[in-house]
This record gives structure tokens, sequence and C-alpha cells, in this order.
């Protein structure tokens, strides 16, 4: 699509287009896509808790809040353990992540891409905290 130049009335000469102003891939180039900083946040941050705490399936956090999750997928993991079958567990979104991950036979990739949608989660809130509180310098969210 071409861009329209449009003058105002009372003028004789167009008017300059905005820049990022037209349609398609040149507008504003690659490095301006609403899309990059999200992602390059996103990337960051995983990399920064990878490079810290590294990745580990079934452990620490996942080995408490996991078992709920587990047991409603599988009716004989863990028969007449009192943990699982009366405290109340609040994370009723990670049992249903668990249960399907569970039921599949692949826990440890479900539990990845959570991982992974959690780092995603993380890159497009503060590029939108960015964006919206220092808007001349979206970058900024990838140094968070």
């Amino acid at each position: 699509m071409s861009d329209v130049l449009v003058a105002p009335a009372g003028r004789s000469e167009a008017a300059r287009p905005r820049r990022g102003a037209g349609d398609g891939p040149r507008a504003g180039g690659l490095w301006r896509g609403r899309s990059v900083p999200p992602l390059a946040a996103a990337f960051g941050a995983a990399a920064a808790t990878v490079a810290r705490f590294g990745y580990g399936f079934g452990m620490e956090d996942q080995a408490v809040i996991a078992l709920k999750g587990v047991a409603r997928a599988d009716r004989t993991a863990f028969v007449g353990d009192w943990f699982t079958a009366q405290v109340p567990q609040p994370h009723w979104l990670f049992d249903l992540v668990t249960f399907a991950g569970e039921r599949l036979g692949a826990l440890p990739l479900v539990y990845l891409l959570w991982w992974a949608a959690s780092m995603l989660a993380f890159g497009l809130g503060s590029a939108w905290l960015a964006r919206r509180f220092i808007p001349e310098r979206p970058w900024l969210a990838v140094l968070v």
C-alpha cells in the first residue's frame, strides 16, 4: 500500500508524512516494532535467570506446589498423604497445568513451556511499563 499525502486546506504543498506512518515493513524498521522490546526483555530475563539459578525441573517450589496436580492426574500417586489430601493449595492454575502435563505424559515439557510463558509475560509487562512511563525510551524495558 502506498503512502497518501494530504494537504491541509489552504496550503498548496503536500503535508509531510509522519515517521512510521506508512504501512508495511519499511515503516519504522525492525527495531522500532512493537514486539521487539517485549521479546528482548523476555530473552534477557530468561538468560539472566538461567545464568544465576539455572533451570531445574521438579525442584524447589515445583516440588511443593505440583503435588496436588499430580495427585489429581494419577489417583495412585500420594495415596494416604495427609499434605496432598488436606492442605489447601491456592495454586489452582498451576494445578491445572500440572494435571494436563501429567495426563499427557509430558510434564517436563509443559513446565518448560510454562516457564517460557512466564518470561514472555515479564517481557510484555516491562515493555508496557516502559512504553507507558518513558515512551521516548522503550528500550529501557530490556534493562529491567
